[in-house]
């Protein structure tokens, strides 16, 4: 979790939208080992919790491949349920990776893919083209609205 919370702030910003850009967190939720291709009936009650901020904190699907392509598929089946449909679109979304993110259990520096499966976690999350965590080793970022570290 604290390697979430290490670098800028213009991407959290970007999502909390033009409208409104440095609200308040007051109701943050989090989560982690999620199945992109299992029932997921806790989207309904977190989206009815209403909170300013969805903390994705690894193992946001269970990737467990080399292959690019079937890595990405399983990002996009995730994306389009209309479960987590309901989430992004009132809710702000950052996340961090773990192993089968990264597309192989217990993974580590060590695996072979992992610069591509990075840029394809960043492209689940919707970080910009020009976020720090684009050409950097690793997913980490920080963010801090308000002067509040979150």
């Amino acid at each position: 979790m604290a390697a979430l919370l290490l670098s800028g702030i213009s991407s959290l910003k970007a999502q909390l939208g033009p409208s409104n850009p440095e609200r308040t967190l007051n109701r943050i939720s989090f989560g982690s080992c999620n199945r992109h291709n299992a029932p997921q009936p806790l989207w309904g009650p977190i989206v009815e919790n209403n909170p300013d901020l969805w903390i994705w904190l690894g193992d946001n699907i269970y990737g467990d491949t080399e292959d690019m392509d079937t890595l990405k598929a399983k990002y996009d089946a995730q994306k389009s349920r209309p479960e987590y449909q309901a989430l992004l679109k009132t809710t702000p979304v950052v996340g961090i990776w773990d192993d089968h993110d990264y597309g192989v259990n217990d993974g580590g520096r060590e695996y072979s893919r992992r610069v591509e499966s990075q840029q394809l976690m960043l492209n689940f999350l919707d970080v910009p083209g020009d976020a720090p965590q684009r050409s950097q080793m690793g997913a980490y970022a920080a963010y801090k609205p308000l002067a509040r570290q979150v």
